[in-house]
């Protein structure tokens, strides 16, 4: 059962500076809050009957898109939306550290206990998101992610009620691993949950042009949403770095799966001249064992340093001489951003639409095609040589946490 928010909450003067700032950017759109909004102090609102929304999400993980989606709930309830979130597995492996960024007005439940298998679990815990969702008739129902869109839309389909259904685009729908049967019907689950939805979400512009390609006539619900990544400890200095890693660090971060492709970014160090350079990869998942047999296999192991899912990401970011993403495809990745704003220079794959704008006009950091190990140890050998960094992290201004809550905020409101 769906617990009840309370009406008031005590805020500090930084909440207050925040939700004031936030209710002047909606302000300038017209955008209705409650009165019992934080932001009352904004002027030109108009203030009528608190609007619900509920965001659905798989369980609480390491991936940004469950960081994002504890952003943008927490940024809802804080301007004064009734927010829940409702969660199917309670198998996150970092459940603690995404639920302390969770504002204590979101209205959390949790379905039940996880298989170890997402698909199961969206299945088995169907029922009971369609029932939650009947219990709150929130206005809005926000799906999290791409995992998420096909199995958002049905429970809300099943639970009869009259809302709005805003679906996220956070990796391409469609890309080269989908073929034959399986990406036929990969592409029909999507169109079906797309023709559900009152609006389509995507990251950047240009994911939303290669979206529209696969899926022309769905053009007049789609938008851009800009997601909030960058905090203000990722902007600012850090003097921290574990004492066991030396200064020239090559760095990566993200789960261990096959799509971050790791193993390519492993065998690349293993051809970096500069002997004093090493390799940390900040995260943990399913191919780690995979990345430890072939690190010790190329006889790197004292130069690589895998301490696991880390909280205080900014800090390496900001000691880093280099961050790599080595992955075969993303959506828009915060861990480019993040880099940015912690100053330092990236190298990545061609592996998001977006990636051309975001880093060609930027010095020091490059896109690598082709992403083979030889030429990404070259372009990692190049930057490690450099001197100095220019001011990269005025490229990340434009997706701070503010900035990522209002512009959802936004598309949302445009409902009326």
């Amino acid at each position: 059962m769906a617990k009840k928010c309370r009406s008031e909450y005590p805020l500090s003067s930084n909440d207050c500076q925040k939700t004031l700032k936030i209710g002047r950017i909606l302000a300038q759109f017209s955008i209705v809050v409650p009165s019992e909004s934080p932001m009352h102090g904004a002027r030109n609102l108009v203030y009528m009957k608190t609007k619900k929304i509920v965001f659905t999400l798989h369980m609480l993980g390491q991936a940004g898109t469950e960081r994002v989606a504890c952003i943008l709930a927490s940024g809802f309830a804080k301007a004064g939306y009734d927010t829940t979130m409702i969660i199917f597995s309670d198998n996150g492996g970092a459940a603690k550290a995404m639920s302390e960024l969770l504002d204590k007005r979101v209205n959390k439940i949790v379905l039940g206990q996880g298989s170890g298998s997402r698909s199961k679990d969206l299945i088995r815990f169907l029922p009971k998101c369609s029932a939650c969702l009947k219990q709150i008739r929130p206005d809005f129902v926000m799906s999290t992610g791409n995992h998420m869109n096909l199995i958002t839309a049905i429970a809300t389909q099943r639970s009869g009620i009259e809302t709005k259904l805003i679906l996220k685009a956070t990796n391409p729908i469609i890309h080269k691993q989908h073929r034959g049967i399986k990406g036929a019907a990969r592409k029909l689950g999507y169109h079906l949950a797309f023709h559900r939805a009152d609006m389509v979400l995507t990251l950047s512009d240009a994911e939303r042009k290669q979206l529209l390609l696969s899926f022309p006539r769905i053009e007049d619900k789609v938008r851009k949403a800009i997601n909030p990544y960058v905090t203000p400890a990722m902007l600012q200095a850090s003097n921290y770095v574990p004492s066991s890693v030396e200064t020239k660090i090559v760095l990566g971060v993200g789960r261990f799966q096959k799509q971050k492709r790791f193993d390519r970014l492993i065998r690349a160090f293993a051809l970096v001249k500069d002997s004093a350079a090493k390799l940390v990869i900040l995260g943990d998942g399913t191919e780690r064992p995979a990345c430890v047999e072939l690190i010790e296999e190329l006889g790197i192991a004292h130069r690589v340093f895998l301490p696991g899912f880390v909280t205080d990401v900014a800090s390496w970011y900001k000691r880093a001489s280099v961050f790599v993403l080595s992955s075969d495809y993303e959506g828009l990745p915060a861990v480019i951003l993040e880099a940015l704003a912690g100053n330092c220079p990236v190298l990545s794959t061609d592996c998001f639409p977006a990636v051309h704008d975001i880093l060609e006009p930027l010095d020091h950091c490059k896109i690598i095609a082709p992403p083979s190990p030889e030429n990404i140890a070259e372009h990692i050998d190049t930057i490690l040589g450099k001197q100095t960094v220019g001011n990269l992290a005025h490229a990340a201004n434009e997706y701070s946490i503010e900035s990522g809550i209002a512009s959802h905020i936004k598309s949302v409101a445009s409902f009326g």
